[in-house]
């Protein structure tokens, strides 16, 4: 409830101002805290902390590097750290990447649930999270209120900041993996349908705030 409670008051913001224009940019800081805070909570019921831990602690890891590098290369996407309304500063990029790749992974488990039992399960999860985390960060930042680069004009252009992103997310997906594989003993629980809520929910702000 309270993770549903700024989305959707971010979501009415435009057709109802309920909330001064100057205090929008906070309920977009609680929404990104919150969805952080229900990513981890489902994570928790299947996983140990010390795992979800580390598996949020590689996404900020590899997010951080992948930004200095676009940064110093001059890379399209090397502006995804100016931010606004949320201001200048990288956490709220940082916070994201892991709440995009995890949920990402989520809805990749959800959709091959039938497929677990399959030899390249694994494989198929990596891809298919790594391919759902390009849409889901371009999506999701415009929820919290980060501000994105302009779409380039060009074809190849594009292709090339999906490639980046994709790169990014891929390297994300393959490193926290381990830390996520359920390693208890007996039958495996079903995959939670948390993360489709999670998706769902961001993806409407996204569209409608």
């Amino acid at each position: 409830m309270l993770f549903l409670a700024p989305a959707v008051l971010i979501s009415c913001h435009t057709l109802l101002p309920v909330l001064g224009v100057h205090q929008d940019p906070l309920l977009r800081i609680c929404l990104l805290l919150l969805a952080a805070a229900v990513t981890c909570g489902w994570l928790l019921q299947a996983l140990p902390a010390e795992n979800v831990l580390l598996a949020g602690t590689v996404a900020i890891l590899i997010s951080a590097a992948a930004t200095v590098l676009m940064e110093r290369a001059e890379l399209p996407l090397h502006n995804q750290a100016g931010m606004k309304p949320l201001g200048t500063s990288i956490w709220s990029t940082l916070i994201l990447w892991p709440i995009v790749a995890l949920n990402a992974r989520g809805v990749a488990r959800v959709f091959l649930r039938r497929f677990r039992s399959h030899h390249y399960y694994g494989f198929w999860l990596v891809a298919l999270a790594a391919f759902l985390s390009i849409p889901f960060f371009w999506l999701w930042r415009s929820a919290f209120g980060l501000s994105a680069p302009p779409l380039p004009e060009s074809t190849k252009a594009l292709l090339g900041e999906a490639a980046q992103l994709m790169l990014v997310s891929l390297t994300i997906s393959v490193f926290i993996t381990p830390a996520l594989i359920n390693k208890r003993p007996g039958p495996q629980p079903r995959p939670s349908i948390q993360p489709l809520f999670v998706s769902a929910v961001l993806t409407l702000v996204a569209f409608l705030g």
